[in-house]
């Protein structure tokens, strides 16, 4: 009789964390569609992945891909209050005038994620392609995974500015780093999934069916004097 109770219970708990764990994939993150799913999971995994590594020294850090090019246009920190600000430019190869943008803004370090949002244009999409217009509470899923979120902040607002010259938009990221913060640490700044407007044409996108562009910065460098 003991031994039957313990299969029963056995059994019990395998089908109890079974259901827990289906849940969790089938209808955890609001999405229905399990081939979207899959397919997410998929081409996030397999994403092309462009490195830019910043070094002071170095007279530029570029990543271009199609007819975009993004530059790390400059790194200013202020010892005195701890504040680290990271300027990009963002322009049009054939000097189109550039309209708008979109992407999904993901900083972190080795271990922790600091921001994880969509900045720019939320009208801009295109088509299917576009999953994280979609699926944004599966790609937040996805990628916070292994890394410790409560530093996450989504309240810091960042957004795109236009320039005098007119196929370019401008973005500055302004982070403030706290005593814990190590100064040996690599910071990781992410634009995934980019999507652009020029002027009187289609929204694009630089990768299919999705990207990032990546830019690592050893924060020692930069504020060690």
């Amino acid at each position: 009789m003991k031994k039957k109770f313990l299969v029963i219970t056995i059994c019990f708990i395998i089908f109890f964390i079974l259901v827990n764990i289906f849940y969790n994939f089938f209808y955890g993150d609001d999405i229905d569609n399990i081939m979207d799913k899959i397919l997410f999971r998929k081409n996030y995994y397999l994403r092309e992945i462009i490195e830019c590594n910043y070094d002071k020294n170095s007279s530029e850090c570029i990543i271009s891909k199609g007819n975009i090019s993004i530059r790390l246009n400059n790194i200013n920190y202020e010892n005195s209050n701890r504040t680290l600000k990271v300027n990009f430019d963002f322009y049009t190869n054939d000097s189109k005038p550039l309209k708008s943008l979109r992407s999904m803004l993901r900083v972190h370090d080795d271990s922790n994620i600091y921001y994880n949002k969509s900045i720019g244009d939320r009208t801009l999409f295109v088509g299917n392609t576009d999953y994280l217009l979609y699926n944004k509470n599966l790609y937040s899923q996805i990628s916070t995974k292994g890394f410790l979120t409560n530093q996450l902040n989504e309240d810091e607002i960042f957004d795109f500015s236009n320039t005098i010259n007119s196929n370019c938009l401008q973005l500055e990221l302004m982070f403030d780093l706290d005593k814990d913060n190590e100064l040996s640490k690599v910071l990781y700044i992410e634009f995934l999934d980019l999507i652009y407007k020029c002027e009187y044409d289609n929204s694009n996108k630089i990768f299919y069916p999705i990207g990032e562009c990546k830019f690592i910065i050893d924060l020692k460098n930069i504020t060690q004097n």
